[in-house]
């Protein structure tokens, strides 16, 4: 049985296990730099670690880096049912997102504990390593990617825009063996179900008044490397006619991505130009190079690439007439991912059981239970994002909430590793 085991959980040692992990690469106000595979990483790495010994789980860190807590079933060969989110950070990030998931799930471990809940399928509580990845180096999600065959050995070599080392060597330099890369590949059958809670990072539940949103898609992402070339020169000798200033145009192509964004508003799709570079940076030169990088993404794929369609095409037109040079490269993208009806239902079932009000909702941010959804049932819960902000310092889920998200949580791997 099931029931019962969700008045285990404590909102307040979640609250308290949040303020712990924030001391890690906390900032003064109030925001989070906790990058992947640094050493601010791999020390709450290592706290995940000792709660979930303290817990009394065997940990185990696969060669992908991902921190591994398995509560052992009845079945020790039944597939496993698997719980967890991330723990690394945006720079200038919050204390919430990646981190509410590890922490409920940790927390929905030590409820199992309490109620001496028996289960036939293991349960395997997870830290994915480096979700927030794209803050560093040109790869998403590298270890959820591993997971199910995705993280290539090129991959490795991906350079850190902002150090210069390799994937590689940033995993290395915090212990991870990449000899065992390949064994951490999961094999069909082998995971029954997988489920995270995260934030929302998005207003909607607030806005509705619910406490869980039940995520029924995860919608798809193609990113572009846009460089445009133009002329470096002095500011006050050139001419404005001479000019081939290659900032504006950048300036100009930023604000044609939120158009053609906007312009499509059933279904909807969001653009965003998250990174851009220029140089020569001082103010009496003309900048002569711009790199950016152009996300689009969408709950429906033909959609999404329409939009990208017609940004393409802006850029075109923009290197046209301010004599630029272009360089458009698709660098990553993936489809919208589904998620299992049945994990979803599980989700909603244990909602109901518990009496916590929800909705169902796509994603609009992708997650690691979407790349695991590629092989594996997966599903998603969101709790509430106060104002609906994420990826900054104000990011804030309440108590409360977190509380009624490690429940539901609970509650719906109770019932799936039964």
């Amino acid at each position: 049985m099931t029931n019962g085991v969700e008045r285990y959980v404590s909102g307040a040692r979640i609250a308290e296990r949040v303020a712990r992990l924030a001391e890690i690469g906390g900032l003064p106000n109030g925001g989070m730099n906790r990058l992947p595979f640094t050493p601010e990483d791999r020390a709450a790495r290592d706290l995940f670690a000792r709660w979930l010994s303290d817990l009394g789980l065997p940990v185990r860190v696969d060669g992908a880096g991902n921190v591994i807590g398995r509560r052992e079933g009845g079945d020790p060969t039944a597939p496993v049912v698997m719980a967890g989110s991330h723990l690394d950070t945006q720079p200038m990030g919050g204390r919430f997102d990646g981190i509410a998931g590890v922490l409920t799930a940790l927390e929905a471990a030590e409820a199992m504990g309490a109620a001496g809940f028996v289960h036939r399928h293991p349960v395997e509580i997870v830290d994915f390593a480096a979700e927030e990845s794209m803050g560093r180096f040109d790869v998403s999600m590298p270890g959820s990617r591993a997971m199910v065959g995705a993280l290539k050995s090129e991959d490795l070599e991906l350079r850190c825009r902002l150090t210069g080392e390799t994937l590689r060597e940033a995993m290395g330099s915090i212990g991870i063996d990449l000899s065992r890369l390949a064994a951490a590949e999961r094999p069909l059958g082998s995971i029954k179900a997988v489920v995270e809670l995260h934030i929302e990072q998005g207003p909607h539940l607030e806005e509705a008044g619910k406490q869980i949103g039940v995520v029924t898609t995860v919608a798809g992402s193609v990113r572009y490397h846009c460089v445009l070339e133009g002329q470096q020169a002095h500011s006050g000798a050139l001419p404005m006619a001479y000019r081939r200033d290659a900032l504006c145009g950048a300036a100009e192509l930023l604000l044609a991505v939120e158009r053609a964004a906007k312009a499509q508003a059933s279904p909807p799709v969001v653009g965003t130009v998250g990174y851009m570079d220029y140089e020569p940076r001082s103010p009496v030169i003309i900048p002569g190079r711009v790199r950016m990088i152009i996300d689009v993404r969408s709950v429906d794929a033909a959609a999404r690439d329409a939009v990208a369609a017609d940004i393409e095409a802006a850029a075109r037109r923009i290197a046209v007439a301010r004599r630029l040079h272009l360089e458009w490269r698709l660098s990553s993208g993936f489809p919208p991912t589904p998620l299992a009806r049945a994990v979803v239902d599980t989700i909603t079932r244990a909602c109901e059981d518990l009496g916590v009000s929800s909705m169902p909702m796509p994603s609009g941010a992708g997650h690691d239970a979407m790349t695991l959804g590629r092989r594996f049932p997966a599903g998603m819960l969101f709790v509430p994002s106060v104002g609906g902000i994420s990826h900054a310092p104000q990011e804030l889920t309440r108590t409360e909430d977190l509380e009624a998200g490690a429940k539901v949580l609970c509650r719906a791997l109770c019932m799936l590793a039964a």
